[in-house]
């Protein structure tokens, strides 16, 4: 993705102007449909699916990216700093493992109609935004010994049954795991409470028509 949704202009070899349709306003941010098309493919490709663009398909890429633009405004003016490169190349080299070689992983993103450098762009994204969310959200949240037990009792047990043959562990070798499945779970629910207000109090404009 890219640091900034801007309105992309492309020049044709007739030097005919083309203008990036426009799908979707949050406050001041643009969103174009290159744009939403981009984010469908990349999607498709670490999911490693056929690229979809069916109406719905569409209107839930356009959702995400109108949260996105909601969190990349408050990125910007509280000054996140930007993912390092040994980060974002950890995270390829993991995709990367995915395939048989490095001819099949350019294959794959040819496949899928992006390059190495837009992937690149989304890795720094999502770094970035598990960041914010951690930075802004998780230094509020506490887990009790009595929700984990709770967890224990009424999740990892009845799950456990369901999928394993074994006696299941006991708390203590599984307090950490569970500690960290109900830290992301109220992270995810503060992330929704803190996009609601913020809809709330910025103007977005979905264009239907741009959605077939």
């Amino acid at each position: 993705m890219r640091a900034l949704l801007t309105i992309l202009v492309l020049i044709c070899p007739a030097s005919a102007e083309i203008v990036d349709r426009i799908v979707a306003t949050v406050g001041n941010i643009v969103i174009t449909e290159s744009e939403l098309v981009e984010h469908l493919r990349i999607a498709a490709f670490l999911n490693q699916e056929e690229v979809r663009q069916t109406p719905e398909e569409r209107k839930k890429a356009l959702e995400r990216l109108v949260e996105q633009a909601l969190i990349r405004h408050e990125i910007e003016i509280s000054r996140y700093s930007a993912p390092d490169a040994a980060s974002i190349e950890k995270i390829l080299e993991n995709v990367k493992a995915r395939f048989k070689s490095e001819e099949a992983y350019l294959e794959a993103l040819a496949k899928s109609q992006i390059n190495d450098e837009q992937l690149r762009q989304a890795i720094s994204w999502q770094i970035t935004l598990l960041r914010f969310i951690e930075y802004r959200f998780r230094p509020g949240i506490q887990v009790s010994d009595e929700d984990i037990q709770s967890y224990y009792d009424k999740r990892f047990l009845p799950e456990w049954s369901k999928s394993k043959k074994e006696p299941p562990p006991p708390l203590p070798e599984v307090r950490d795991r569970i500690a960290r499945i109900l830290t992301a779970q109220r992270e995810d629910e503060a992330l929704d409470q803190w996009l609601e207000q913020a809809r709330k109090q910025t103007r977005i404009r979905i264009h239907e028509e741009a959605l077939p």
